[in-house]
């Protein structure tokens, strides 16, 4: 009878420890479902951070396009209105004088054109040099 109650202390005891041992496993389980929770809370405060940043960025985007597709709306009206004026102005009788300081006009406006384009072919060939110049020497520097 006396062992029988020892064994039923020591049974006692175990599930006792079992008991402690299953209440710390089931502390932990709930602590890491909290700071699973306060991550994921975290996790969604970030993500709504990065929406509104990128929803104001695309807003001030899609403004300044409205805004440069309306300056450039006004500055084709503002071209038609002008082809409108030189077509209209060229359609009227011209005198031989006025004939003559047209041409030599289109003829200025030709010569300072094919003198703009061949000053940015050049800066494009300058351009081009400095470009292999600058690959060969970080070639040689990475050769060193």
């Amino acid at each position: 009878l006396k062992q029988r109650w020892q064994d039923l202390v020591d049974e006692h005891l175990r599930l006792q420890r079992e008991a402690e041992a299953h209440q710390e496993l089931v502390q932990q389980i709930r602590w890491l479902m909290e700071l699973q929770e306060e991550r994921r809370a975290t996790l969604v405060y970030e993500a709504n951070i990065w929406q509104s940043n990128i929803l104001e960025d695309m807003y001030y985007k899609r403004r300044a396009l409205e805004e440069a597709m309306a300056q450039q709306d006004s500055l084709e009206d503002r071209e038609e209105l002008r082809r409108r004026r030189e077509r209209e102005e060229r359609l009227r009788p011209l005198g031989k004088e006025e004939v003559q300081r047209e041409r030599e006009q289109r003829q200025r406006q030709q010569e300072i054109l094919q003198q703009q384009q061949r000053d940015l072919q050049r800066r494009q060939e300058m351009e081009s040099v400095r470009e292999r110049e600058t690959r060969l020497q970080r070639h040689e520097e990475g050769a060193e």
